[in-house]
């Protein structure tokens, strides 16, 4: 019996019952048979608090593998992510100035392949609206401009006709103030036709015409407009041509008209036909377009010098309205040399 017991213990223990020493962990476990005893122990009752229990070593192995391999894939991530990130936000402040009206930023080059072609279209998109910006705010000054001076014509000819008594004085005036409020009107039109052909709003209605038989009949519709002193010939290709025919007729027109304009003696049409592409070659005797200005010449309202100013009549929306119509057949209109010593005005233009 352990000598260590307390007299109720010992009662317990002499009866059978089992006693546990909990001060040195020791199980004793009396024997009925035999003056003898079981002693068990020392018991570890502690070690199942003190260990983790359900974190064992491969446990901790796999939660560092996560840890360090989490941790890796994240960095990874965030450098890949990063360039993508930076232009994202820069394409995203970009737009923010756009929709406030700033057409003069541009987003910088994108580090991302992802995002290179959204920059490059927003960059060219932003060029583009700035440019038709420029040209609308261009197009308004130069209509107001020009519709100051039929204006003024006629305010001074409505004071004079209140103040003039003789008769054909005042017919006189009328007359005048009848051509101002033509020019006004053509002003107006020739304005519309062009901003609509230049915002694409004109849908081309090609049709299959016969080149020489269309064009000679182009001749004999600006016969009556051409100067008495002007000769007119032309050398056209044969053979069949698919365009507009209206907007076409109105390029050509346009072309034969600045020509009348500008030749001493003759005119020559020339329409060649190359592949797919078709040219229409004007060609005056003139006193001829200096190369600085060959573009320049094809600019909404613009005039040159004096050889070719507003004496000769128009607004400087014609050969304007010829490139926007070679354009729209995807082709172009541009100025060069003549071998008649002049101006040669070409627009050339997509079959199909």
């Amino acid at each position: 019996m352990p000598a260590d017991l307390d007299p109720e213990s010992r009662q317990n223990f002499a009866a059978g019952k089992t006693y546990l020493d909990f001060d040195n962990n020791l199980l004793y476990i009396p024997l009925r048979d035999e003056h003898r005893m079981v002693l068990m122990g020392p018991l570890d009752a502690t070690s199942n608090s003190n260990d983790s229990g359900w974190i064992t070593e491969d446990i901790e192995v796999l939660l560092l593998w996560i840890l360090f391999t989490g941790s890796t894939l994240g960095l990874l991530i965030y450098f890949y992510l990063r360039p993508m990130w930076r232009d994202l936000v820069s394409v995203r402040d970009a737009a923010e100035l756009f929709a406030n009206g700033d057409f003069h930023v541009r987003t910088p080059q994108a580090h991302s392949r992802l995002f290179a072609p959204l920059s490059t279209a927003l960059n060219s998109m932003a060029a583009r609206l700035e440019r038709l910006l420029e040209m609308h705010q261009a197009m308004s000054h130069a209509v107001a401009h020009e519709i100051r001076t039929p204006i003024a014509r006629l305010r001074f000819g409505l004071t004079m006709l209140e103040e003039e008594e003789d008769e054909a004085e005042r017919q006189r005036y009328r007359d005048g103030m009848e051509r101002d409020m033509q020019e006004l009107e053509e002003l107006i039109t020739a304005s519309m036709e062009y901003a609509k052909l230049n915002r694409g709003d004109s849908i081309l209605q090609r049709e299959q015409v016969d080149l020489y038989d269309w064009f000679d009949d182009l001749l004999d519709l600006v016969h009556p407009l051409k100067p008495a002193n002007l000769s007119l010939s032309m050398d056209c290709a044969r053979g069949q041509a698919t365009f507009d025919r209206k907007l076409i007729y109105v390029a050509s027109r346009n072309l034969l008209l600045n020509a009348f304009k500008y030749a001493q003696r003759q005119v020559h049409l020339i329409v060649e036909r190359h592949g797919n592409m078709l040219e229409i070659h004007v060609d005056d005797d003139g006193h001829g377009i200096p190369p600085q200005d060959w573009e320049r010449i094809f600019e909404p309202f613009r005039r040159l010098d004096r050889s070719r100013d507003r004496a000769t009549g128009g607004y400087g929306l014609g050969l304007s309205y010829v490139r926007l119509i070679a354009e729209h057949h995807g082709g172009n209109a541009f100025a060069s040399k003549s071998p008649l010593g002049g101006a040669r005005l070409t627009l050339r233009i997509a079959l199909s």
